[in-house]
């Protein structure tokens, strides 16, 4: 939550028990707190966010920070092969405190329509409990460039995309262009 919007509603709050305890009725307007990509450059936390991978990346010139700079006109691309003893690459997210999340967006490179094989077919979205890996997302079968998944609220500090399967083919190599992280809609104090 932005702290602008944590402050108001903070100082509702604290208006609110004042008429109460003074015996006053006071009704509490209905306020959204609208959801946020974690990864807008807008946000105090975003310089703050760990994001790591377990693939290096294909060169210089597509590196990690691509997949999560809110720039749908710049790609992530990995080198084609997966992490010693897995069958998936991964990409770790560490936010400087857990925070509730409940919705991820992944866009996938698609040659400008001319290369659909390129498109991630099977991923995975999960979260550290203190204790495991916790799968809140997985997509299957997945032909569409841009995959929009909501999920039950989590608030975790650390998570993980899974790649399962980097393309439609057999093809390892990692072709992204955002991956988006989404809090929920907050309704009310």
């Amino acid at each position: 939550m932005r702290k602008g919007k944590t402050t108001m509603l903070a100082v509702i709050t604290l208006v609110a028990l004042s008429f109460w305890f003074s015996g006053c009725v006071f009704i509490i307007p209905e306020i959204t707190v609208e959801p946020v990509n974690i990864f807008d450059p807008a946000n105090d936390w975003y310089g703050s966010i760990v994001v790591e991978s377990s693939t290096p990346d294909y060169s210089e010139n597509n590196p990690l920070s691509f997949l999560t700079d809110g720039n749908h006109n710049t790609r992530w691309v990995s080198e084609g092969r997966f992490p010693t003893g897995l069958d998936y690459h991964w990409v770790k997210i560490t936010l400087p405190e857990a925070m509730a999340l409940n919705k991820i967006v992944l866009v996938s490179d698609d040659g400008a329509g001319n290369h659909p094989t390129r498109i991630t077919r099977e991923f995975a979205l999960d979260y550290w409990n203190g204790a495991e890996w916790v799968q809140v997302v997985h997509v299957t079968e997945n032909t569409d460039r841009v995959v929009e998944e909501t999920f039950d609220p989590v608030e975790a500090k650390e998570w993980r995309l899974r790649i399962i399967q980097a393309t439609q083919s057999s093809d390892r190599t990692i072709r992204l262009y955002e991956l988006e992280l989404w809090t929920p809609e907050v309704l009310g104090i």
